[in-house]
């Protein structure tokens, strides 16, 4: 008879199962050791651990009155560098309008007696300085044409007086941009006086020459027209366009005093309204376009 089978199952494990330390039996119950560091773990964190912890959670909260401040000072720091951009390119437009009316001076001064080819030697070098090669007239294109004009016309008189009246800066902020950069507008406005020749009336009046008596009576007498001229200047210092306008039928209607003769002598002149002498082919009264033109 198998008197272990007669013992409670309790006892049976008891008797034949190695012993158990004291700490893994509780209750009835097996419990595995727990290490130190496990049990530290699960202890209620302190009162400062729980304020540490809600500090690392919370974000830090935003000095926004700060960050306007040094918004403000990052503005104030950039009008200032644009004022001072702002100014250096007001003395660099103001420099360079100032440089287009003394050269605009120069150009009246030194054709306020007309121009010679052969003699005026300086003002040929200072016409080709201060144009273009292709200046653009509304009547002809290129500066030799330009130059061609002024002695032309110088010859078809006895005499040329140029008085300037007014030299100024027109205002160029409504014009677009030009690809070469900025562009100033000078406006010269003035009277030219003629002395009448007979060589005069062939060039620039032929059709008067079958009234002789009229041809007696204009020789040596002066006519004298206001005239109005516009230069664009580019960013190098250069006139490339040219615009002009003079008053003929007044000029001529002051010296007659007879509308008839006047109407006789305009309609059919070799002399354009903007005041060039069509006498060779290239010259063609308002062929050209100019851009942004002010007369």
């Amino acid at each position: 008879m198998n008197h272990l089978a007669l013992l409670h199952p309790s006892l049976r494990r008891s008797v034949f199962d190695p012993p158990r330390a004291p700490s893994e039996v509780r209750d009835g119950r097996t419990r595995r050791p727990r290490s130190k560091n496990c049990r530290r773990r699960q202890r209620p964190p302190t009162h400062e651990t729980h304020h540490a912890l809600l500090r690392l959670r919370r974000p830090e909260p935003i000095d926004y009155y700060r960050d306007v401040e040094q918004l403000r000072e990052q503005v104030a720091a950039l009008d200032r560098r644009l004022s001072l951009l702002d100014s250096v390119a007001l003395v660099a437009r103001q420099n360079a309008q100032a440089a287009a009316l003394r050269m605009m001076a120069t150009y009246h001064q030194l054709t306020s007696r007309g121009y010679d080819a052969t003699r005026d030697t300086a003002t040929t070098g200072f016409m080709h300085a201060l144009f273009t090669p292709d200046v653009r007239s509304m009547d002809y294109t290129g500066i030799d044409v330009f130059l061609q004009q002024w002695e032309q016309l110088s010859r078809s008189h006895a005499s040329i007086r140029v008085d300037t009246a007014s030299l100024e800066v027109l205002p160029t902020e409504s014009l677009p941009r030009s690809s070469g950069g900025d562009v100033y507008v000078v406006r010269t406005a003035g009277t030219t006086t003629l002395r009448i020749s007979r060589r005069t009336l062939e060039t620039v009046f032929p059709h008067v020459l079958s009234d002789e008596p009229l041809v007696q009576w204009l020789i040596g007498k002066e006519y004298a027209f206001s005239f109005t001229v516009v230069v664009h200047v580019n960013a190098a210092g250069k006139v490339f366009q040219l615009e002009s306008r003079v008053d003929l039928t007044s000029a001529l209607l002051d010296l007659l005093k007879d509308p008839l003769v006047t109407v006789k002598m305009i309609t059919a002149t070799n002399m354009t309204r903007a005041g060039n002498l069509l006498l060779h082919n290239e010259v063609r009264e308002a062929q050209n376009t100019i851009e942004n033109a002010f007369l």
